[in-house]
């Protein structure tokens, strides 16, 4: 998990303040950024490719 507290992250969906990643984030991205939660809640609405 990578520390990203002192990047003032928050969730694009819920505006939740993001203190850490399992991925190191694109500073060009950040707006585009999920907490756990939405993450998830956006998977389960997207249909699923095969």
């Amino acid at each position: 998990m990578f520390d990203v507290s002192k990047m003032n992250i928050k969730c694009r969906d819920c505006g939740t303040e993001i203190t850490q990643l399992p991925f190191n984030p694109d500073p060009e991205r950040l707006d585009s950024i999920r907490c756990q939660d939405c993450m998830r809640k956006f998977r389960e609405q997207r249909p699923r490719r095969f």
